[in-house]
């Protein structure tokens, strides 16, 4: 099977299930398709291989992968309007956008209001979660 448009997520994260529920909500066109970091099919594409800071969201697309706030700005653009305006923030130098994805990703899990992993059978579908 060929993956494509696939948000790789850290599945015990409270703000990334919120991103993903986001993302979904705003998917008119039906283009992403969610999985988790710790999923069957992220370990089958191998993709942890190489990456340096594989607890970041990853983003899959037409076979590229992006980190960090490169993967944000890619699901941007691919919202459309009017969520794909904010992926002007790729004006800001990459290192920058970088230590602030950084600062929010390691602060991350103290969003987390309960142990464990986020549901996402609770509004997403099972044909757009990939496990």
């Amino acid at each position: 099977m060929k993956y494509n448009n696939v948000i790789f997520f850290d599945s015990i994260c409270k703000l990334c299930n919120f991103s993903v529920k986001f993302v979904y909500k705003y998917d008119k066109n039906e283009l992403f398709y969610f999985s988790a970091l710790d999923s069957a099919c992220f370990r089958q594409l191998n993709l942890d291989e190489g990456l340096k800071q594989p607890d970041s969201v990853i983003f899959l697309c037409d076979g590229k992968i992006y980190t960090e706030s490169d993967a944000v700005m890619q699901i941007l653009e691919k919202l459309g309007m009017p969520w794909n305006l904010l992926a002007a923030g790729k004006i800001i130098p990459l290192v920058w956008r970088n230590r602030i994805y950084r600062f929010v990703a390691n602060n991350r899990l103290r969003f987390r209001q309960n142990p464990g992993n986020c549901n996402l059978s609770n509004g997403i579908p099972e044909s757009r979660i990939i496990r």
